[in-house]
């Protein structure tokens, strides 16, 4: 979605970090696969058309093995139980504060 895109990048542009935005999942392999550039986090929502968030970290997993990946979504609860997320990954619910996103990112940036 074109206004959560703008608003995660302004929010994440002004907490210092470099951004790199695509607006469909073909266009964020082409951009991940194109660039030498290290990517240590991607930010995408779990339900998107012609593929979904999971199968997009998948498809990348080989080719940007450091990459985290931080899932979005406007129904978290109904991903888990349907299977399409595993409760383990990593899950931010829409809408989001800036600060929770923030911390989220802070947080998982920090990990070894």
């Amino acid at each position: 979605e074109e206004t959560v895109r703008r608003y995660a990048k302004a929010a994440l542009e002004l907490h210092g970090l470099r951004v790199m935005v695509a607006e469909t999942p073909e266009d964020a392999l082409s951009l991940a696969l194109s660039t030498e550039e290290p990517i240590a986090l991607m930010l995408t929502d779990v339900v998107m058309p012609r593929m979904s968030g999971p199968d997009l970290a998948a498809t990348l997993r080989n080719a940007r093995p450091e990459m985290r990946v931080l899932y979005m979504s406007g129904y978290p609860a109904s991903l888990v139980q349907h299977g399409l997320l595993d409760p383990s990954m990593r899950l931010i619910s829409k809408p989001f504060r800036t600060a929770d996103l923030l911390a989220t990112i802070d947080e998982m940036l920090s990990q070894p």
